[in-house]
């Protein structure tokens, strides 16, 4: 009975061109790149790896698994 209000979508091939506007046509949804290091304050994590998490998306949730 939930409504999605937003598409996540992560991983190499989220940042093709042209393909977050290609879903958003075509599912009328919102569509947001996730980076899952942006998450993290406080980190050692220098930004040239940061701007770069969308593709350690698997590797983080591996990390937070552990953790948790």
């Amino acid at each position: 009975g939930k409504i999605v209000e937003k598409i996540y979508i992560t991983g190499g091939g989220a940042i093709l061109p042209g393909l977050k506007e290609v879903i958003e046509e075509k599912t009328k949804f919102n569509i947001e790149i996730f980076n899952p290091l942006l998450l993290l304050k406080d980190n050692p994590i220098p930004f040239e790896i940061k701007e770069n998490g969308v593709f350690f998306t698997s590797a983080f949730g591996l990390l937070i698994r552990k953790i948790l």
